[in-house]
C-alpha cells in the first residue's frame, strides 16, 4: 500500500511541470462547479494523508469491487515452451476469484 501511495506522489510531482496537465487543471477550475469535471482528480502523499480516509480500507474496497478473473486480460511472452508458460500462468493466476462482475464500459 505504501508503494502505491508513493507512486501516486511521484506521478503528481512529475506532472507539476507538464503544461497539458496544468491547462487541464485551469479548465477544471473554470468549469461549472456543479459538474463532476471540476472536482479534485489527483493528489499527492500530503493530500492523501490529510484526507481522513483509511487508505487500507479504501484499497481493500476497491479490490473487492473491481478485481475479478472475468475482468482480467493476460498476455504472456517467453522463450519457454508453451506448456511451461501455461503451467506458470496456471500456478500464478488460478487463485484469482471470478466474481462475475459486469464488464467496465
Amino acid at each position: 500500500m505504501d508503494k502505491e501511495l508513493h507512486a501516486v506522489d511521484s506521478k503528481f510531482k512529475k506532472n507539476l511541470q507538464d503544461n497539458i496537465k496544468r491547462l487541464r487543471q485551469v479548465k477544471k477550475f473554470l468549469s461549472n462547479p456543479k459538474h463532476p469535471y471540476c472536482h479534485f482528480s489527483t493528489g499527492n502523499l500530503e493530500t492523501l494523508e490529510k484526507s481522513g480516509i483509511d487508505m487500507r480500507q479504501a484499497f481493500m474496497k476497491f479490490y473487492e469491487d473491481h478485481y475479478s478473473a472475468n475482468r482480467i486480460k493476460l498476455v504472456v511472452l517467453g522463450r519457454e515452451p508453451l506448456n511451461v508458460l501455461e503451467e506458470w500462468v496456471s500456478d500464478l493466476f488460478a487463485s484469482v476469484k471470478n466474481k462475475n462482475l459486469p464488464q467496465n464500459r
